[in-house]
């Protein structure tokens, strides 16, 4: 697959922002639009502003957070959505796809091999073309895949056996079969009902300035056997215990008890509770 010339959007990470002291001492996030980028940078650094400048000036595109004693950076992502639609998300708390024309041009997975693999990292980027009605203007950028956790573990669990050969990449867009779910809102216990019926679609272990990078479950609410919306929660005791058993098998909520710091939620499985 031949190289494609293209501006990483990881560079982002690396511009020496005046917030990053505001978010040491505050702890609190701050996000940036492609309208603030283009101001602060406007003087020093033109190829990126050509490149942003194609995205609509109000999105938001660069999150700095507090996490681990440290200030992160978070940048547009790609994701699926629940039809299997791959969009580019901006950073806001409840992330968007950015409406402008793309072309997807290449892609490439890859891993960095540890003897715990546990620690060995996959990553993900597609690189794609903004303004492509006009091909003598383009501008092309290299942008992150959001990738799932089932991909992620099962390169981790089969890293001894896997050649260089076995990298995915090729022309064209990434398989929605290695990308997780776009980001959620956090759905509180408090809002769940007795006689709800979710299942789970997917644990989410990378990190997220929203919620302290606490690890989350993608549940989909279930209606007579169809899917009627998705939502990520922090998982309580029973919930991960019915994954550890059961996993993605439908579970129902069987009791809610509100107790000093919140809700005590109980699930069973679907299928013993109807016999029940």
């Amino acid at each position: 697959m031949s190289q494609i010339s293209a501006f990483d959007l990881a560079n982002l990470k690396i511009i020496p922002y005046k917030e990053i002291s505001q978010v040491q001492a505050t702890q609190e996030d701050v996000i940036l639009t492609v309208k603030d980028l283009v101001e602060k940078i406007s003087d020093h650094n033109k190829e990126v502003v050509e490149i942003i400048s194609n995205f609509p000036e109000n999105t938001p595109f660069v999150r700095l957070f507090w996490y681990r004693e440290t200030v992160q950076i978070s940048i547009p992502t790609i994701y699926k959505d629940e039809q299997e639609g791959i969009n580019i998300y901006d950073v806001s708390p409840t992330p968007s796809p950015i409406k402008l024309p793309i072309k997807w041009l290449q892609y490439s997975l890859d891993w960095s091999r540890d003897q715990d693999p546990q620690k060995t990292l996959v990553t993900g980027t597609q690189v794609l073309g903004v303004n492509p009605e006009n091909s003598s203007e383009m501008k092309v950028l290299i942008c992150p895949l959001g990738l799932s956790n089932n991909y992620v573990k099962s390169i981790q669990a089969n890293q001894n056996e896997l050649k260089d050969e076995d990298i995915p990449k090729g022309k064209g867009l990434a398989d929605a079969k290695y990308l997780r779910y776009y980001p959620r809102p956090l759905l509180p216990m408090s809002r769940v009902e007795v006689g709800e019926t979710y299942y789970i679609k997917e644990i989410i272990l990378e990190q997220d300035p929203r919620y302290n990078a606490a690890p989350r479950y993608l549940l989909g609410k279930l209606n007579q056997n169809e899917e009627i919306s998705s939502h990520e929660v922090l998982p309580n005791y029973y919930i991960r215990q019915h994954y550890q058993q059961f996993g993605s098998q439908p579970f129902v909520i069987l009791s809610k008890e509100k107790k000093d710091n919140g809700f005590k939620v109980k699930v069973g499985l679907k299928s013993l509770a109807m016999v029940s």
